[in-house]
């Protein structure tokens, strides 16, 4: 991860009224195609901004993060008829602990901008997403705004498709101040 990682200090923030308005969980979910038998991977969770809504439309969520009071609170935001639904993982990425094959789907939201090593990123997630998984990834565009990473760490949509090759763009999304995109595996196009 990048040593500019978000500050556990401010983890309140990530659930908001403001960011709620401007980038609704919700939104994000409802575009990410899931199914109810998808094992789902939430790398960077943070305190569950989307982990905890996601767990109802699916099987299960692996909810990683690298820091321990963000899993922390997580698992005290976290309905009790939601638990057995969320695993929290502490792992730092580009690494994955998780069994290849072993995810349908992986989201990352306002994560990927963070990561140092991208090649290493790619490479874990297409290890550990089935054969057509989807990587969905959410992150700001790059224009100046007065929250999120300092402009010159926003990565522009279409550098992030590079990035993540050889994964194919499935879906985009663009607004006001962040983009979504859908990244479909192929394991036949690994690095």
């Amino acid at each position: 991860m990048s040593s500019k990682r978000f500050s556990v200090n401010n983890r309140q923030t990530l659930i908001s009224e403001e960011r709620m308005k401007l980038q609704p969980a919700e939104g994000i979910i409802s575009r990410m195609k899931l199914s109810r038998d998808d094992i789902v991977a939430d790398l960077g969770c943070g305190i569950g901004y989307v982990t905890i809504p996601l767990s109802k439309e699916v099987k299960h969520v692996m909810a990683l993060d690298g820091q321990q009071m963000m899993l922390d609170d997580l698992i005290a935001r976290t309905p009790e008829d939601l638990k057995g639904r969320i695993t929290p993982v502490l792992s730092e990425l580009p690494e994955l602990p998780f069994e290849e094959s072993s995810l349908d789907k992986a989201v990352m939201v306002n994560v990927a901008h963070e990561i140092q090593n991208t090649e290493r990123m790619v490479s874990e997630i297409i290890r550990c997403l089935k054969e057509d998984g989807v990587l969905t990834i959410v992150d700001f565009n790059k224009v100046p705004l007065p929250f999120g990473p300092p402009f010159e760490e926003k990565i522009p949509l279409e550098d992030m498709v590079r990035l993540y090759s050889p994964m194919e763009l499935t879906q985009k999304n663009v607004f006001d101040i962040y983009y979504q995109i859908d990244l479909k595996n192929n394991k036949n196009l690994k690095k």
